[in-house]
């Protein structure tokens, strides 16, 4: 894991290959609720906008991650750099 991002009892950690988010209200048992997987990604710094997620992915750019439903978080939008 390269970075974490705790909201509303869900840790958000990002990856070499991309987005991981956790169901943490049970502190002692975490829970796995959604992974978002990025080919030959580099997920580095992560940040939250209220149902966006938006990960570093080293030389790929910036995804935009829709955390609408956690449980189905989906990758919304890539921008290259």
């Amino acid at each position: 894991m390269k970075d974490v991002y705790i909201s509303d009892n869900r840790a958000f950690c990002s990856f070499h290959y991309g987005l991981l988010i956790l169901d943490i209200s049970d502190t002692l048992s975490p829970q796995f609720l959604s992974q978002v997987y990025i080919p030959d990604g580099d997920g580095w710094r992560i940040d939250i906008d209220g149902e966006h997620v938006f990960l570093a992915d080293g030389f790929g750019g910036l995804k935009v991650i829709d955390i609408s439903n956690p449980a189905a978080a989906s990758c919304w939008r890539a921008y290259d750099y």
